[in-house]
């Protein structure tokens, strides 16, 4: 029997967020939505009370809107899409406060500096370095699949071998017409 097109997608699907509850997906959409509002704040330089947002401080914010949400809508193993379980939902409310308490130090941050960090600084940029390459980790689907490097090769912006013969294969009488010609070709095929 054939696949439906839906069915197709919904087994390939990695995230969770049709599994989500309502409350859950309440609070996904509303950090996608605080997300958007502060980057359109930011990008367009407004300013409330004469004040602008320090790029320092609005990439904490964006950190906290959309690096919590990794955890609520991307699952660490295939057993998890069904569910969230109690682990993600820490994960995401850790990495909300850490990178919003970042924010609150970001002109610290940014122009004093954590040299030398205390302890807890310390404690805490670690922990919230360990979440981000978790977050990293599951948007790359590197855990789900164990022959992923078998299977799928890491892409470079090099062409593929092909392109590059035919590439070399260039008409032309002088060395300037055929660089020409080897110019517009990668520009057709998108390479430049």
């Amino acid at each position: 029997m054939k696949e439906s097109i839906a069915d197709e997608i919904k087994r390939v699907e990695i995230t969770r967020y049709d599994t989500l509850s309502k409350p859950m997906k309440a609070c996904f959409l509303f950090l996608s939505s605080v997300g958007i509002l502060f980057a359109i704040y930011f990008m367009f330089n407004f300013a409330i009370r004469g004040v602008t947002m320090e790029p320092t401080a609005y990439y904490y914010l964006l950190m906290a809107c959309y690096s919590s949400s990794v955890f609520l809508i991307l699952p660490a193993r295939k057993k998890d899409r069904e569910v969230l379980p109690w682990y993600d939902v820490i994960g995401a409310v850790l990495t909300f406060a850490m990178a919003f308490y970042f924010f609150l130090h970001a002109w610290e941050i940014g122009n004093v500096g954590w040299v030398p960090p205390n302890a807890f600084q310390f404690s805490i940029a670690l922990i919230f370095s360990l979440l981000i390459l978790e977050g990293g980790r599951r948007m790359a689907d590197l855990g789900l699949d164990p022959n992923l490097l078998k299977k799928n090769r890491i892409r470079t912006l090099s062409p593929p071998p092909s392109r590059l013969r035919n590439c070399i294969k260039i008409e032309g009488g002088s060395s300037q017409e055929k660089a020409e010609n080897l110019i517009l070709r990668l520009r057709h095929d998108r390479v430049l």
